[in-house]
């Protein structure tokens, strides 16, 4: 039961067990239970640490949230003022903490980072992604799709990012997005955006 009990929570935010920073530095060698040694073990569908004392932890994808942040024609992204890929521009997003649903942590999200009140419209789209400090991790990545209440001039954390810049849909910086899983989803929803351009159900279709 114990161990049942820490899986969910490793699945469901982004527990100290399931998170791949708890993972890197403790490089996988010892159990969070019992402190035992512990190795990376693998069968046909699943990898998991497991200890002499018979505890298993699986490694599961850590759930993760962005914001497509739209007005009109124009996408937001801010420039990372952190590593990895400082000066890159990203979407805004983040972990979901523990306790959390996705919508409430990108709203969190967005209201630290640029100090705004985010209106997430819709789920547009999932991917999985590997982390960039553990290879042997993985992060599903939810993105929400939605506007701000109010387009005025934004205060941003410094601490977390340099800029932030509305973006033509026709002129986004492809080739200086910090993480690559983003720009499909980008293109994408530009896409989808065009294709409902002039539609006379677009105010009440989810598309």
């Amino acid at each position: 039961m114990v161990e049942q009990q820490f899986v969910e929570l490793s699945v469901v935010g982004s527990s100290p067990i399931g998170h791949p920073i708890y993972m890197k530095q403790q490089k996988l060698q010892y159990c969070p239970i019992c402190g035992g040694e512990a190795s990376v073990k693998k069968d046909d569908k699943s990898l998991f640490l497991e200890c002499k004392g018979g505890h298993r932890f699986y490694i599961n994808p850590n759930p993760t949230v962005s914001a497509i942040i739209y007005s009109g024609e124009k996408i937001l992204l801010t420039k990372r003022a952190v590593e990895p890929f400082i000066g890159k521009w990203d979407l805004i997003n983040g972990y979901i903490e523990l306790g959390e649903t996705p919508v409430e942590a990108i709203k969190r999200e967005v209201a630290e980072e640029i100090k705004a009140k985010f209106l997430p419209e819709s789920i547009f789209a999932f991917n999985t992604s590997e982390y960039y400090l553990n290879d042997l991790q993985k992060n599903m990545n939810i993105y929400f799709y939605g506007q701000l209440d109010s387009v005025k001039k934004l205060n941003i954390d410094k601490k977390e990012i340099l800029q932030v810049k509305w973006f033509d849909f026709n002129k986004i910086p492809y080739n200086k997005v910090a993480f690559k899983h983003h720009i499909p989803v980008i293109k994408e929803f530009i896409e989808a955006q065009n294709r409902c351009a002039g539609c006379v159900y677009r105010e009440s279709c989810n598309y």
